[in-house]
């Protein structure tokens, strides 16, 4: 199921429902020796345990930093976790720490007036207005950081990235 798809300055993004993709093989394999930053697990902050610190994860203010990807690397996941990749650990450590955009229930990057055209005409207009300033702040620091990629697993799957290559398969 596709909710939406749309390109903004570089930056190409889907939203599809959650679960149906599988991110993590993918992440691997197409930013292998790059570094993800994981900004949100289950809704909260996470650190890396003593054995992940053996393998090279660091505790960064914005989050948790893997060592570079490669396909045998454990990824922490669960429901409502946000992920960053970067070029190198050096860009992944200029990431402050911020209130992740997963937590905002209904995250999204359609526009308010692209949902508002799905629904029923007796909703209110403006209701989704609330997410024009969180999309402002997500692009501000997309542009800003210039992650490789982002990906958000909440109550959509939310993915964003300047490698094209990580939406084939997935246009229809």
């Amino acid at each position: 199921m596709h909710c939406g798809t749309g390109s903004v300055d570089g930056f190409k993004w889907i939203e599809i429902e959650p679960g149906i993709w599988d991110v993590e093989s993918r992440l691997k394999r197409i930013f292998r020796k790059r570094s993800l930053l994981i900004a949100c697990f289950d809704s909260g902050p996470i650190f890396p345990s003593d054995e992940e610190k053996l393998l090279g994860w660091q505790s960064l203010a914005a989050g948790m930093l893997s060592p570079p990807l490669h396909e045998d690397l454990a990824l922490p996941s669960a429901h409502y976790d946000e992920w960053w990749v970067f070029e190198n650990a050096d860009q992944a450590r200029k990431l402050p720490s911020y209130e992740c955009f997963v937590n905002h229930g209904q995250w999204t990057l359609r526009t308010p007036a692209e949902i508002e055209k799905g629904l029923d005409t007796s909703w209110e207009k403006g209701c989704w207005d609330w997410l024009l300033p969180l999309q402002a702040q997500f692009w501000d620091m997309a542009f800003a950081f210039q992650p490789l990629a982002y990906i958000a697993n909440g109550d959509a799957l939310v993915v964003a990235s300047r490698n094209e290559s990580l939406f084939d398969g997935w246009e229809r």
